[in-house]
């Protein structure tokens, strides 16, 4: 016979599974989809927790919860909002039941298929749910890093001969931090004041570090550069403090001298002018 305590705790998980809550072991929204088959086609990936329920309506076996907000923990791939309205679909006849607010999930979103006319890049919907153990978030972060999966860096769409002209600062850094993305209406996410560390100067004088500014671009799928890896940043605004890289690289021996086909070496005296703070 159960005291008073225990049945209680059991009324309260039966109730919290009849309502399609999860307590932690149950299955989550998109079961029957697998992590990297979404890894390419997810608009964004990243560990956050639900922080406001919104409201919730059924059609089938599918109870849809819609207008929830969410709050990034960590960007496992691509940047949005913070916090980010989203809709998540729960299809009980598959045994899947509702994440709970305030516990950390993995997040797979598409920009929102049933609400396209939604204002800028909001709503989201979570085509996935994973609970965000350390096993999962090392495992996704795994499926990110395959070759396969590789996205193109920002300004993929942009030729080097075509941007190289026009680029004010054109040199080979590191990037120190990367911040928060802010999504808008065009399909894009942009970072702004991200630090970059100059390693070599191909044009252009400039502090050290400098503070850059740059967009990734959903379609075609693309990634911001990671921290603590080099690359070729082709930047303009010399004479604002808005610098944006239209165009990123990976500095490989192969882009390093393309640029220096493209751009001849700067003076001595230009060198000099790219001080150290």
């Amino acid at each position: 016979m159960l005291g008073f305590g225990s049945a209680l705790l059991l009324s309260i998980i039966l109730s919290r599974i009849a309502h399609g809550e999860t307590t932690g072991s149950e299955k989550l929204p998109g079961s029957d989809l697998k992590a990297e088959d979404l890894i390419l086609s997810s608009d964004a990936i990243w560990e956050g927790k639900l922080i406001k329920m919104g409201n919730e309506s059924t059609a089938g076996s599918v109870l849809t919860m819609q207008g929830n907000q969410a709050e990034v923990i960590q960007f496992l791939r691509c940047g949005t909002q913070s916090p980010l309205e989203i809709d998540i679909p729960v299809d009980l006849a598959k045994g899947e039941v509702k994440p709970v607010a305030e516990t950390p999930y993995i997040f797979f979103l598409m920009k929102s298929r049933t609400r396209p006319d939604a204002w800028a890049m909001e709503p989201h919907d979570a085509i996935k749910i994973l609970d965000a153990t350390d096993v999962n978030i090392a495992e996704v972060k795994r499926l990110i890093n395959l070759p396969a999966n590789y996205h193109q860096l920002p300004g993929s769409r942009l030729k080097m001969s075509d941007v190289a002209p026009k680029s004010d600062f054109v040199f080979v850094g590191k990037l120190l931090k990367i911040p928060p993305g802010d999504a808008d209406s065009a399909g894009e996410t942009g970072y702004d004041g991200a630090p970059v560390k100059i390693l070599h100067v191909f044009r252009g004088s400039m502090v050290n570090p400098l503070s850059i500014d740059f967009h990734v671009f959903f379609m075609p799928h693309e990634d911001p550069p990671k921290v603590g890896q080099s690359y070729i940043f082709f930047v303009q605004g010399a004479d604002s403090s808005y610098r944006e890289a239209s165009k990123i690289l990976p500095a490989t021996d192969e882009n390093i001298a393309q640029v220096e086909k493209l751009i001849s070496p700067p003076h001595a005296a230009e060198r000099r002018r790219a001080f150290y703070l």
